[in-house]
């Protein structure tokens, strides 16, 4: 809960990662109820209530520092959408969406989400008459750059750097799309070798996984958004390598 709340801080938008829980606790209370009242219901409340208190903690930070009078509230919520539908930018940050969204607001007088509405409805348009293969390269490149950081993940956080050490930039770069894709190995070991009874690691953590490349579909895309779930990555990869580990030393005999 604390880890999906400080993603959310980054993304507004990581409490989706929340409905594995939702889910899984709903289904335990249908299954097995007197169970899910002894055991699960506490730990029910005390993830809703991390999440809910961290965010509030930092949503009070963002108004205090003046950075948002409404602290993590989304005055936009239609943005995301905007941009993440756009073909033409691949679903990534676009000047394009920003200047059409003032043309609307200034020229005919929309409110900014009635304009972020209107062009996510022209970009659905568009993908509409879209071709497949087309579709199927935008969404890839979408998922490469949110999951691996591939086609400059790192431009947001390093984009001042490349101006002045290109070459290190992209080394950089390389790095952790290629540490970050040997992690999602290690973590699709862990996840093939994990005992279904054990449904933490089997269940929930690979589903909020996949709410996270399915949100991802929509939403304007950047690596950074992908923070919030890598924490879990680790974790089913932290299994696979030691699966793996285990394996090399009843080899050697170590």
């Amino acid at each position: 809960a604390l880890i999906l709340a400080i993603g959310n801080f980054i993304r507004p938008d990581a409490i989706v990662y929340l409905v594995p829980y939702l889910v899984y606790f709903f289904l335990q209370l249908l299954a097995q109820p007197l169970k899910f009242w002894r055991r699960n219901f506490a730990g029910f409340i005390i993830i809703i209530a991390v999440f809910t208190f961290t965010g509030s903690i930092l949503s009070t930070a963002v108004k205090v520092n003046h950075i948002n009078d409404v602290g993590m509230i989304n005055p936009d919520p239609y943005n995301r959408l905007a941009v993440g539908l756009h073909l033409a930018s691949n679903g990534r940050y676009s000047n394009d969406v920003n200047n059409q969204i003032k043309q609307l607001t200034q020229k005919q007088k929309y409110t900014r989400p009635q304009a972020s509405l209107k062009i996510t409805k022209d970009n659905l348009h568009t993908l509409s008459q879209t071709r497949k293969r087309d579709l199927l390269n935008f969404f890839a490149y979408k998922q490469a750059l949110y999951a691996f950081g591939i086609f400059d993940g790192l431009n947001f956080p390093l984009g001042y750097f490349s101006s002045y050490h290109s070459f290190l930039y992209k080394l950089l770069s390389w790095l952790n799309s290629g540490y970050i894709l040997i992690v999602f190995i290690f973590a699709l070991v862990g996840f093939w070798k994990t005992d279904y009874r054990q449904q933490l690691l089997k269940i929930i953590l690979p589903f909020i996984i996949f709410v996270g490349l399915f949100s991802n579909i929509f939403n304007e895309v950047q690596y950074r958004y992908s923070f919030a779930i890598q924490p879990i990555i680790f974790i089913l990869a932290s299994i696979g390598f030691n699966y793996l580990l285990n394996k090399v030393r009843a080899k050697i005999n170590v």
